[in-house]
């Protein structure tokens, strides 16, 4: 501030590869002044990243020629980028404070070795661990619903495999599916000794299976 008037102004619209040294020589020579700041363009913009540059001049006079000569003034930087400057009063006039040689708080670093958050951390990893372990042996409803429908699936596939099988033994010995009255098939066989030796070639036939070789015997 000069008498109580804003001597700060900011150049914006710069092109964005516009270095500070090629600044100054493009606006030498440049008046006297007690801040002088280069900000380069954000380049995770692309095309829309500008550069800019602060300064703070040591008397008005200096402002409104500066202002003069550059207000619209067009830029080219090493890249062959052109822009067209915009010079005018910085918002805020007060000077950045780069804390060179201020105290410095002892505690700032030292959060990743405070005994409280290392204790806070390795509670959340725990309880993160025991809800993956929880989900992992835990079926959902909807799980269970679609383990039971698949399980009727596989049941009733195994049934008809079954029914398949035994109509084609039936085929292959052109059995009939008739009986003359007297316990006998019309091959002659008794019907009680064809069930045996189902039974023998295989103890663990189930209570249908049987009921199936009945109906076709």
């Amino acid at each position: 501030m000069v008498r109580g008037l804003p001597a700060k102004v900011i150049v914006r619209g710069l092109p964005p590869k516009l270095s500070a040294d090629d600044f100054i020589r493009i606006v030498d020579p440049l008046p006297s002044h007690t801040y002088f700041r280069f900000c380069g363009a954000d380049e995770s913009l692309g095309g829309l990243g500008l550069t800019r540059v602060y300064i703070t001049f040591n008397d008005i006079d200096s402002v409104f020629d500066f202002k003069e000569r550059f207000d619209g003034y067009i830029f080219l930087d090493c890249e062959g980028n052109e822009s067209s400057a915009l010079v005018e009063f910085a918002v805020c006039q007060a000077l950045a404070n780069d804390n060179k040689g201020g105290k410095v708080d002892k505690k700032q670093g030292s959060l990743l070795k405070d005994s409280a958050y290392l204790k806070f951390m390795n509670s959340q990893s725990a309880e993160v661990c025991a809800e993956i372990s929880e989900s992992e042996f835990k079926k959902t409803p909807w799980e269970s619903i679609l383990d039971d429908l698949q399980n009727k699936d596989a049941n009733a596939l195994q049934v008809s495999a079954i029914i398949q099988y035994y109509f084609f033994v039936l085929n292959i010995h052109s059995l009939k599916i008739l009986t003359d009255g007297t316990g006998t098939t019309c091959s002659g066989k008794p019907f009680q000794s064809l069930t045996t030796q189902c039974e023998k070639r295989d103890p663990t036939l189930s209570l249908l299976d049987r009921s199936l070789w009945t109906f076709l015997l």
